[in-house]
């Protein structure tokens, strides 16, 4: 990924590379569908809710763990054909990012060997990108003192630098932050302490440093929008202290930014963006108009003896059980109610309904689903249907990030490169100078 990331700096290309989050198995069908059509670098980017190794309570999206999803990916990109990049990555690694480990408060030390144990695992799973995040203590509830945060990331990056060591690995791109999504964001000098403090750690310890550092830019989710306002005068005094320190500028929580938006992002230097609820959102939207279709059917033949499906209530009664919806409400003092709002009730499936589809339920749910509307020719092709629903999401930030063909211009370029090497190489063994 380096290599990757350093070509496109060289190459003086203004891009922002689209970090996906693999909401579920569709989705990263869906992105490797979209990168082998648009020519682009495909970089994943899970959390430990989604991805994670069982001995630390595995994840959500397919029961995968570390090695689960990058078999995956692998055997998928053969089975198709693809041959571009493709980056795994961590996101929001580091202690207390599983939520079970946050609400059940667990010990710090615990917390720490726990977030070295999942990255350890993720690189020996082949991960590319490491994002360490010293973000999250329950006993600091508003925010982690930066010096203390800059304590944790470094004796992270030092255990992780020590493992690869002793086992010869190759170069690990890695990624930190320093504040947790919030509705507010920090002055822009605690951003500038933070980077100060990070490299100057790094660099005493002779350790590598962070490719990209994580800054607000505005962005904030809630439920099926981005409340946040995107900020270009902050994007601006963000890019100009992460400049100076050899860093790149990352965005988190880019979804659902209108498409004016998104046009900025390259213009301004942000060198990445994570998308992941809008995607999951996507196919979820998908799963509901055909779930409509089916239940249409039903209502106006007669199907006697046919089982329906049932998706929406079944998806529904898992989020209502689970609270993850509460996650995503606008005002919690004030929003709780809404789950029991009719108005408001396919807007909780869509934004949450990702969380379940490896439950046996849903599966089931989801299987008599696509049977039903193939044996009534509803919909010949209903997996199409939902993964063109998200490839069509998937090609707002491919457009608004100029990222269509990138991926051969990289090669071309590094192709450039590698010759001239060769070239300058043989002009120096036969005059002694160079031919640059």
């Amino acid at each position: 990924m380096y290599k990757t990331i350093e070509s496109i700096r060289r190459m003086n290309e203004k891009v922002t590379l689209l970090g996906i989050g693999p909401m579920s198995k569709t989705v990263v069908d869906a992105s490797i569908e979209s990168a082998m059509e648009n020519d682009f670098p495909l970089c994943f980017i899970a959390s430990r809710n989604q991805i994670e190794k069982n001995e630390l309570g595995g994840g959500y999206v397919e029961s995968w763990d570390s090695y689960d999803f990058s078999s995956y990916i692998d055997s998928k990109i053969k089975e198709v054909h693809y041959d571009g990049v493709v980056f795994k990555g961590r996101d929001h690694g580091g202690p207390w990012q599983k939520d079970e480990e946050y609400s059940g408060k667990i010990p710090f030390d615990e917390s720490m060997k726990n977030a070295t144990d999942s990255f350890t695992y993720d690189l020996e799973a082949g991960f590319d990108l490491l994002h360490i995040d010293t973000s999250k203590d329950p006993d600091f509830p508003g925010m982690v003192p930066c010096d203390i945060a800059v304590g944790r990331v470094i004796k992270l990056l030092a255990a992780i630098e020590k493992y690869k060591a002793n086992r010869s690995m190759n170069h690990t791109v890695y990624e930190v932050s320093l504040e947790e999504t919030r509705e507010d964001y920090l002055p822009i000098s605690q951003f500038k302490q933070f980077v100060e403090l990070m490299v100057s750690e790094a660099d005493k310890r002779k350790m590598p440093r962070p490719a990209f550092i994580v800054g607000n830019t505005g962005t904030l989710i809630r439920m099926d929008k981005n409340y946040g306002k995107f900020d270009m005068e902050t994007v601006v005094k963000l890019k100009k202290i992460s400049d100076a320190y050899g860093m790149i500028l990352k965005e988190h929580n880019a979804d659902y930014l209108d498409s004016a938006c998104l046009k900025l992002h390259p213009e301004l230097g942000i060198g990445m963006a994570n998308v992941a609820p809008e995607f999951g959102k996507r196919e979820t939207e998908a799963l509901i108009k055909l779930y409509k279709m089916e239940e249409e059917f039903f209502s106006l033949h007669d199907v006697n003896g046919v089982e329906k499906s049932n998706f929406l209530s079944t998806v529904f009664s898992d989020i209502k059980k689970s609270g993850k919806w509460m996650k995503w409400v606008p005002n919690k003092k004030t929003d709780m109610g809404m789950i029991d709002d009719p108005m408001l009730k396919e807007v909780i499936i869509s934004v949450n309904g990702h969380y379940f589809y490896s439950k046996d339920s849903l599966i089931k749910a989801r299987r008599i689903l696509f049977d039903n509307l193939r044996k009534f020719e509803i919909c010949k092709d209903p997996d199409r249907y939902v993964k063109d629903n998200i490839k069509r999401g998937i090609q707002r930030y491919v457009d608004g990030f100029n990222l269509k063909n990138l991926s051969s211009k990289i090669r071309e370029y590094q192709d450039y490169e590698s010759k001239n090497h060769l070239k300058n190489s043989a002009m120096i063994a036969f005059t002694g100078r160079s031919y640059e």
